[in-house]
């Protein structure tokens, strides 16, 4: 089984009680609603979609706990080459109030500004939005408890509406190296494509001979690559996967020939 980042990947840290199952995120990325953990932080949405012509956004952050809690907000470029990626910083996104301390049960308004060229963008311009809490010893409800830290990020999509028009057509081929095979994905598109399932197995069988686990994300002109073993004395083999773009549900089924 391969893994990719989820949509909503999750860093915990010591110091802060926190934590999040797969299922939680997995229907928060689908249907972009707030992302929840009880007695934490509540962010709202979970998923930024900036328009060029209107390049500024909000988020609610909600401190669930009994403690004051102070958040650090840094946005970063989201660079993906093949399976991998790189957030380096950024001066493309404005976020005010970067720093800001929630008491109990309180909310703060974060807004979101994009500075870029509104006729300088061809393709959706991907970020990514990091919120930190930063350590404290100060009303800590209980000292003999264990704390994790908040820890975590979301994507920040700027587009134009031309881009949310033209839909991208996910690619796929599969390649043989020996007794290895590997499954290309390629978004040729504008915009991104969140993949949601994805399995391959042999006609006929239920077990699958990969599956990849968790929600991909492949942003535009970008290609994921998966290998795994060639099942023996298979000349075909059954890719069934499903993937989102611009709030669109698209699936493949397909049989590969090995």
């Amino acid at each position: 089984m391969t893994k990719l980042p989820y949509l909503l990947p999750i860093q915990p840290k010591m110091l802060q009680t926190y934590w999040l199952t797969f299922l939680g995120v997995l229907l928060a990325s689908l249907f972009n609603i707030c992302y929840a953990a009880e007695d934490s932080i509540k962010i709202n949405p979970i998923v930024v979609n900036l328009n060029v012509n209107h390049p500024i956004g909000l988020l609610y952050v909600t401190n669930q706990g009994q403690d004051s809690v102070t958040m650090q907000a840094t946005p970063t470029v989201w660079v993906q080459r093949g399976n991998n990626s790189t957030y380096p910083a950024t001066n493309d996104l404005i976020v005010v109030p970067p720093v800001f301390t929630l008491a109990p049960k309180a909310t703060q308004i974060v807004r979101i500004k994009w500075l870029g060229a509104a006729n300088n963008i061809v393709t959706e311009k991907p970020y990514h939005l990091f919120f930190d809490e930063l350590p404290s010893t100060a009303n800590v409800s209980n000292q003999k408890e264990i704390k994790i830290l908040f820890d975590i990020s979301m994507p920040v999509y700027v587009q134009n509406n031309n881009m949310l028009t033209v839909p991208a057509i996910l690619q796929y081929n599969l390649t043989v190296a020996g007794n290895i095979l590997h499954l290309n994905l390629t978004n040729p598109g504008l915009t991104h494509i969140l993949i949601t399932a994805l399995t391959v197995k042999v006609p006929g069988k239920t077990q699958p001979v990969f599956v990849l686990q968790g929600l991909g994300v492949l942003l535009p002109g970008n290609r994921f690559s998966f290998s795994f073993p060639k099942p023996q004395g298979q000349t075909q083999l059954q890719l069934d996967l499903h993937y989102v773009n611009n709030d669109h549900d698209n699936e493949i089924h397909a049989l590969l020939s090995v």
